[in-house]
């Protein structure tokens, strides 16, 4: 059984572009009676990273697991989830795009019901 704060289903966009060389982090927060779904993941640094990753920490099955992607290259990240990634009931889900260092901004996106 799915339960959601968004008993429609519907999307809803959550995005953030920080400054230069700072992490872009979406937090989906815990909330009782809440199961977070992430349908889709996309951004990326506008000039090559340093040190560049997506980290995905979510807890399944009473387990926190983190999903690293290294990106080693400027451009468009497009992660599409399907199947969505869900957690548990009452846990949060972070998605964070590293900081690229120096000049590099990068930004991230998220679809998530």
């Amino acid at each position: 059984m799915r339960t959601n704060v968004n008993p429609t289903a519907a999307v809803v966009p959550k995005a953030h572009a920080p400054a230069a060389n700072t992490a872009a982090i979406i937090t989906l927060a815990a909330a009782a009676g809440v199961r977070h779904v992430v349908d889709k993941i996309f951004g990326g640094y506008l000039a090559t990273p340093t040190a560049g990753s997506l980290t995905i920490a979510i807890t399944v099955q009473g387990t926190a697991v983190s999903m690293v992607l290294p990106i080693t290259s400027a451009g468009p990240l497009v992660l599409n989830c399907d199947p969505p990634l869900q957690g548990d009931v009452n846990t949060a889900i972070t998605i964070t795009l590293a900081a690229g260092s120096g000049t590099v901004v990068g930004k991230i996106n998220a679809l998530t019901r």
